[in-house]
């Protein structure tokens, strides 16, 4: 059986090992996020998260679920383009 010590030390190796792209992949999601002029409160009441898992996950901080939460994000994304083009197909 792992000690904790070991446990620690495997979760902090896979931390500085994914931590740049975690920040990489963060930033760009708020960038988008920015984008759309949506609010770090509003995107979390839409996917269901709080704001606090929000700003961490977009920082690049690990959160759990972070697989989860870049899902919710993509699909919210896409609901907002397929409304935008619903929109612009409509005003002929």
């Amino acid at each position: 059986m792992e000690s904790k010590i070991q446990k620690v030390t495997r979760r902090e190796l896979h931390i500085l090992v994914n931590e740049r792209t975690w920040q990489e992949k963060g930033a760009l999601i708020k960038e988008m996020r920015e984008s759309y002029g949506i609010t770090i409160k509003d995107m979390a009441n839409h996917i269901g998260i709080s704001p606090a898992r929000v700003k961490r996950f977009e920082t690049g901080q690990p959160v759990n679920d972070a697989k989860l939460i870049e899902a919710a994000y993509r699909n919210y994304f896409k609901y907002l383009n397929l409304n935008r083009i619903i929109r612009e197909a409509l005003k002929f």
